[in-house]
């Protein structure tokens, strides 16, 4: 059950994993949003920009290496995020919309995510080789003839394919569905 809590001005989802969701604009405090994820044990951030202004401006140095934070979500208005600071988390879960510029993913360093949720670009590619350990996979507008490359993923448990070109599900009968 997905539960809301409103803690000073922001809201908190806390989904059905038992993450507990921030939502982050532009306009938030960097350091007092560090504040409410260590005193309100805060696990995860999803940054989303409303009115477009961008995040030029976001301090997001400041959340390098916090060892909380296990969840990102990045959707719209994050074309200006500088990526590299996921690579300091030890994440869990990366979801990363479709409105989101398309920038590569380095996922070597994102080797012990469990959960993970994309539009397809030829800059995630290195997910197949990296991310074996992934329990739940959702891909949107996946390109490619087949899915031998899933074959690497020896935890999977759940796949979701959305609007994907894929022709050959042979490779993936292993999985339940």
């Amino acid at each position: 059950m997905i539960r809301e809590e409103n803690i000073g001005s922001f809201t908190v989802i806390t989904d059905n994993d038992n993450y507990k969701i921030i939502t982050v604009t532009p306009s938030v405090n960097v350091d007092e949003l560090i504040v409410l994820i260590e005193r309100n044990f805060i696990n995860g951030i999803h940054f989303f920009d409303d009115w477009a202004s961008g995040f030029g401006d976001f301090e997001i140095n400041k959340l390098v290496g916090n060892k909380n934070i296990k969840y990102v979500s990045l959707s719209f208005g994050t074309q200006n995020l500088d990526l590299d600071f996921l690579y300091s988390l030890e994440l869990d879960v990366l979801h990363i919309d479709e409105i989101t510029p398309q920038k590569v993913i380095k996922f070597e360093y994102l080797k012990r995510l469990k959960k993970c949720s994309l539009h397809w670009f030829s800059g995630y590619e290195s997910i197949f080789e990296e991310c074996k350990d992934l329990n739940e996979l959702t891909l949107y507008n996946y390109n490619k003839p087949d899915l031998t490359n899933f074959l690497s993923f020896s935890q999977l448990q759940r796949l979701k394919l959305v609007n994907c070109s894929t022709e050959n599900l042979q490779d993936i009968e292993y999985l339940s569905y």
